[in-house]
């Protein structure tokens, strides 16, 4: 042994029994634990005892087949704030090689949290790999964490040789005391992440393709949570990995995180912050994804009208790309419970294929679902990102301002309500009735359009409105769609005034109220068109119309469906019309297009 008076036999030695320790909680134990570790990992490995007091430390490293454990809530290590610019605790550091079975258990630890620290990144634990390093077979269980500087534990990829597997944190407790809580100073306000893995090389020099995935097999489980950052952020080069069961309160950010991670799941968590909580005055969200292959499932959130959005799922950059972004394919968000947020329930941004079904999702601010696109970055063709071909279907929402929104291309819908009915909100679209779930259903409805097959007599033109001072020309078409009576050519020529034909009675209405509608459409020479509504006070003065048009024009009969919402305390009625060479409100488009079987309801419209 490198000191005296040490009992070391079978891979077992105590602390206590170690010359030079002190459990005052001042006398920094750095040398006897390091001798300790050394010793042991040299004959074979073992495990170092930490018994009851309060252990301070500096710095010391891990090694291989060393395990350190002691009597939770008695055995502490306390690390104590460097007086030079040193950067962790335990610190296994950049080129010292592979470490393979090191395990913490039963083990409280204080990060000796500072308000003016000489480095405020300074993590409690942290594992650096260098070119070549393997990290194996890593647990850190049963402990408990209080007040780390920065971090209280962090993995560190900085060459994409490098390798980390079967990385446990089970059943520990990580929190930031209220007199450790700082502001106006060069601490972070609260302890940041829990456990934080991510790659720090520069992408653009590195030769690293997107997707390289340095750390595998990672186990974060039963952990308990509170007024830190974040309790799991697994950033670029995370794979195969579970977040689960967790339980988090009022933390300062996103509750977990996983950025350009792979092939994991997020499930059975529980978070809430609590509405007088003194921490920022609103937080970001609980859950936020940006990857492929993702599972987000069987959470329960309370946002405590302090959380923005409760999950997220969004595309992803890193700064040395100049811009070129990554959509999150095949995200699964299912079976979760969002409640009492600021935005919206589950929201998600420039992704492919993601899914969001069979949620439940109660007060939120504005949407219970929002599907989006458009935040800058593009693709590796230049192309901005979209959303596109996600499903979003049977999500019970209640107390949102609105249902679903949705941009973006291809998605398909399955039946979602909102307090008891349909949840459809399609800002500004008509959407293929094929690809809304809850339309291919036989819904029965009461039509408000006495007038759906575009029956017009030109000599009177009894169903018609003269808009500005144009209305279209009307012809029968050569084609219809199958089972529909009749269908019309409408004629827009008039380039100096906008041109369109009401399609309905004036419809009776208040704030709250809803008009869906189904149409039949098919373009003609028209490089636009549109279904518009145009609300009214009750002497029928104008307020607002409304376009609603389709993503692409389309060459063949194609169904479309569409939902207004009555926002408008002053909206008394609402005419029908549609535009047959205008998407929105452009006087100089001209052409034609094709229509049929408009029918318009209070309540959603079955086939045809």
């Amino acid at each position: 042994m490198h000191t005296t008076n040490t009992t070391f036999a079978g891979g077992y030695v105590s602390l206590g029994d170690v010359a030079g320790s002190n459990p005052d909680g001042v006398t920094l134990n750095d040398l006897p634990i390091q001798n300790c570790i050394d010793d042991l990992s040299s004959n074979g490995g073992g495990t170092l005892w930490i018994p009851k007091g309060r252990w301070a430390f500096s710095s010391f490293a891990p090694k291989s087949n060393v395990t350190i454990s002691g009597m939770r809530g008695a055995s502490w290590l306390v690390q104590v704030q460097p007086k030079k610019d040193i950067t962790t605790g335990i610190y296994k550091a950049w080129g010292s090689g592979a470490l393979k079975n090191f395990h913490l258990k039963e083990l409280s630890f204080d990060g000796g949290r500072v308000q003016q620290p000489l480095n405020p990144n300074n993590d409690l634990i942290r594992f650096a790999l260098d070119r070549g390093d393997l990290i194996e077979n890593i647990s850190i269980t049963d402990c408990d964490f209080q007040n780390a500087q920065n971090n209280f534990i962090q993995v560190l990829g900085g060459h994409p040789s490098a390798q980390l597997r079967r990385f446990n944190v089970m059943r520990c407790s990580f929190v930031t005391t209220p007199e450790k809580v700082f502001s106006g100073s060069n601490a972070y306000k609260t302890s940041m992440d829990a456990v934080r893995i991510e790659q720090t090389y520069d992408y653009s020099h590195s030769g690293d393709a997107y997707g390289t995935v340095l750390f595998r097999h990672i186990n974060i489980a039963d952990n308990y949570a509170e007024t830190i950052r974040t309790l799991a952020d697994l950033k670029r080069g995370c794979a195969f990995f579970t977040i689960s069961r967790n339980s988090t309160r009022n933390m300062s950010d996103c509750h977990h995180s996983v950025d350009g991670s792979f092939n994991g799941s997020i499930c059975g968590n529980t978070a809430d912050v609590e509405v007088d909580f003194a921490g920022p005055s609103s937080f970001t969200n609980f859950i936020e994804v940006q990857g492929e292959q993702i599972l987000v499932t069987g959470n329960q959130m309370d946002g405590g009208h302090r959380v923005v959005d409760g999950i997220f799922i969004t595309d992803y950059g890193r700064p040395e790309e100049n811009g070129e972004g990554h959509r999150s394919i095949g995200v699964q968000v299912s079976n979760n419970h969002v409640s009492n947020v600021t935005r919206h329930g589950i929201r998600v941004l420039n992704n492919s294929a993601c899914t969001v079904t069979d949620n439940t999702i109660t007060n939120a601010a504005k949407y219970g679902v929002s599907i989006e696109s458009g935040t800058g970055r593009t693709g590796p063709d230049g192309v901005p990102l979209v959303s596109s071909g996600c499903a979003v279907g049977d999500n019970q929402m209640s107390g949102c301002l609105d249902g679903v929104s949705l941009a973006g291309t291809s998605h398909v819908l399955g039946e979602n309500t909102l307090d008891g009915r349909d949840a459809l909100l399609l800002p500004s679209t008509l959407l293929q009735a094929s690809k809304y779930g809850n339309f291919r259903r036989a819904h029965a409805h009461t039509e408000l359009n006495p007038n759906p097959h575009f029956r017009v007599s030109i000599t009177n033109m009894d169903n018609a409105e003269f808009y500005e001072t144009s209305y279209p020309a009307i012809t029968a078409a050569k084609t219809k769609p199958d089972g529909v009576p009749q269908a019309v050519v409408l004629t827009d020529s008039d380039d100096k005034a906008l041109t369109a034909l009401r399609c309905s009675t004036r419809i009776a209405v208040a704030v709250g109220d809803y008009v869906y509608g189904r149409v039949w459409i098919r373009t003609g020479t028209a490089t636009s068109l549109s279904v518009f509504i145009q609300e009214q006070d009750a002497s029928g003065a104008f307020i607002s119309n409304t376009f609603y048009a389709p993503a692409s024009v389309p060459s063949t009969w194609t169904e479309y469906v569409f939902r207004h919402k009555i926002v408008n305390g002053s909206c008394a009625k609402v005419a029908v019309h549609v535009a047959p060479a205008s998407g929105s409100n452009v006087s100089a488009n001209t052409g034609t297009s094709e229509w049929a079987n408009l029918r318009l309801s209070r309540t959603p419209i079955g086939f045809s």
